[in-house]
């Protein structure tokens, strides 16, 4: 009988034991995989952007052109119209990965120069990621800036892509096609006339 007890309790020091690894092991590994899966979910945020930006641009430059694209990692995606030179993406994650809060500055993805206006030759847009806390996850914003390019020989002119929001009914599909070209005479940041260039976006 003795003996018997003695197995029963060996049993549930082992048990006991066993459960007390695997909770530390959950505990130590939980925050590796979250760290893996956000850093999965920003580079493909990353290269939807980047594919997205190349889409606005060729349908800048093309006409008759189309592209439709399925917004990742269970964002969100908008047109500001208060300028519609802006796309905002926005996405959660488990883990920051990037300074948030306050004294935090955007991050800058694939882009060198922030200056709203740059030198024609330069890339017509930049694009940035920033964070912010929202209980126990992580509200990722990425915004692709569309800005002036302008010539450095007469005569002096400005190039910007402008997004002409044809409708917003979601926020989960967005679609970019070539629109039309208007001169603003003497509006560019040099002084001469600006060019811009529409491109249609519809989000779904």
């Amino acid at each position: 009988m003795f003996k018997g007890q003695l197995e029963a309790i060996s049993l549930v020091l082992i048990a006991g034991i066993v459960l007390s690894l695997a909770g530390a092991a959950y505990v130590w590994v939980m925050p590796t995989i979250e760290k893996r899966t956000t850093a999965t979910d920003i580079a493909t945020a990353e290269s939807f952007m980047k594919q997205l930006s190349n889409a606005i641009i060729t349908a800048a430059n093309t006409e008759n052109y189309a592209q439709s694209f399925t917004v990742p990692v269970g964002g969100t995606i908008s047109v500001n119209t208060s300028d519609n030179r802006t796309i905002i993406f926005r996405f959660t994650t488990g883990q920051p990965m990037i300074q948030t809060g306050e004294g935090s500055v955007p991050v800058p993805i694939d882009s060198v120069n922030l200056e709203p206006v740059g030198s024609q030759g330069e890339s017509p847009r930049y694009i940035t990621l920033e964070g912010e806390n929202i209980g126990d996850h992580y509200l990722m914003t990425m915004k692709m800036f569309l800005r002036e390019l302008t010539t450095d020989t007469p005569p002096e002119k400005g190039y910007v892509i402008m997004l002409v929001p044809e409708a917003q009914t979601g926020s989960r599909q967005i679609s970019v096609s070539h629109g039309s070209t208007e001169i603003d005479e003497d509006m560019a940041d040099n002084g001469g006339d600006l060019v811009k260039t529409m491109v249609k976006v519809t989000i779904s």
